[in-house]
């Protein structure tokens, strides 16, 4: 497998610009930063040149240490989504010195943390907003911060937050894909990068990465997928995503 001539990954599908191979990211000047839970599977299936990074929560924090060969920058998540989907109530303070520790190992890895997410409530802008105001302002000044987003959001109340957390990317969690292009159209205006969480269909990957404030995305979809057909199917998914890129509106058509 070939190496973009300009970012260095490999390359499933490359294009010449200059009589160099080049990657349809780097022709396209696309820079939609693709993320995925840490797994092997993205690399054993040849998937590497796609993503940026890595998404890693505390539920599966043993990866950062299995993944030292492969070294990408970390999301680091809260690990709020899969308190919701357990039924745990889990502490503000609890969930964020997870979250440090979490940062703290990835660090020690040899990686880097790309942004931290401050503590939140999966799909409840009101529990969110609590949870930000039991915050010490001191406990995680030494990492980029991402500032949740969840639904029912008030523009004033996040102007308020940017201002105290000065965080450098808005991530946008919630209940779904109709909130989370919402949420992107009504807060483009503060001018502070997006990160969208859980984005994995075609149709969405392209509608996100038109949007110059959205910088990334993330799944677990492209690490833990139910079924064979459906790994299947995420290899294609890549393959139409980069095509896409590249102007094959062909491949935009038969996807969607």
């Amino acid at each position: 497998m070939k190496t973009c001539s300009k970012c260095e990954k490999p390359m499933m599908m490359q294009t010449v610009k200059g009589g160099k191979d080049i990657c349809m990211v780097c022709f396209s000047g696309k820079s939609l930063k693709m993320h995925y839970a840490a797994s092997n599977l993205p690399h054993e299936r040849g998937w590497d040149g796609h993503f940026s990074g890595y998404v890693i929560a505390p539920s599966y924090a043993t990866w950062v240490n299995r993944l030292i060969d492969r070294p990408m920058p970390y999301m680091v998540d809260n690990g709020a989504w899969r308190d919701a989907w357990q039924g745990e109530e889990v502490s503000t303070d609890e969930m964020l010195q997870r979250t440090l520790e979490l940062c703290e190992r990835v660090i020690e890895s040899g990686s880097t943390v790309r942004f931290m997410v401050l503590p939140d409530t999966v799909g409840s802008w009101s529990k969110t907003m609590k949870r930000l105001n039991e915050l010490n302002d001191l406990a995680y000044k030494n990492y980029n911060l991402a500032l949740p987003i969840q639904d029912g959001f008030q523009i004033d109340e996040v102007k308020m937050l940017i201002e105290r957390f000065n965080p450098k990317f808005l991530f946008i969690g919630g209940s779904g894909l109709p909130f989370k292009r919402m949420a992107v159209e009504e807060l483009n205006h503060l001018g502070i990068p997006f990160h969208v969480g859980k984005i994995h269909k075609l149709e969405d990957l392209c509608h996100f990465s038109k949007i110059p404030l959205v910088e990334s995305v993330d799944s677990s979809a492209f690490s833990r997928p139910q079924s064979e057909v459906i790994l299947r199917n995420l290899g294609y998914r890549l393959e139409a995503y980069e095509a896409w890129l590249n102007g094959s509106q062909r491949t935009l058509k038969e996807w969607f």
